[in-house]
């Protein structure tokens, strides 16, 4: 056997020295490995790189973000996927076109709600109208007269 010493300085220039012993004629690696702590976040090497912040590294972020999507999805426009410990929010919108001029247009959007509506005109302006909601999944549009358009429901 042979004894070998090794003396090397890390980056934060603390000395290190390690021991082997390592008989003739034999191959070996060795991972040599060192935990070193900051409260200094721009100390921390590798920081932007993607996924260097998981969730459970946030203390409670876990559950307020489950309280805010177990809230959501009571809400019927909105759309909840859940991708481990992702979750995916979207909010459903349905659009609706008037292609033949009328001055009176039933939407059925099945949103399951009273949504909220923008109305424009086939020029792209926006306008008001009165609006009837005869169910959670219907409403009617009262114009002045008879228009062509989009009604962007959500």
């Amino acid at each position: 056997m042979v004894d070998v010493a090794v003396n090397f300085t890390l980056e934060n220039d603390e000395p290190v020295n390690a021991k082997f012993q390592v008989q003739p004629d034999v191959t070996f690696t060795a991972d040599i490995k060192t935990e070193t702590s900051t409260t200094d976040h721009n100390q921390l090497v590798n920081r932007s790189l993607p996924n260097q912040h998981p969730i459970d590294a946030i203390t409670g972020l876990r559950e307020a973000l489950d309280n805010v999507v177990n809230n959501i999805e009571g809400g019927s426009n909105i759309e909840v996927e859940r991708q481990g410990d992702r979750a995916i929010i979207n909010s459903a919108t349905f659009i609706f076109e008037q292609g033949i001029a009328s001055d009176v247009w039933v939407i059925t959007h099945n949103l399951n709600k009273a949504p909220s509506i923008t109305l424009v005109d086939s020029s792209g302006a926006e306008f008001q109208a009165r609006k009837v909601y005869n169910s959670l999944n219907q409403v009617t549009i009262y114009l002045n007269g008879a228009t062509t358009g989009k009604a962007y429901l959500n």
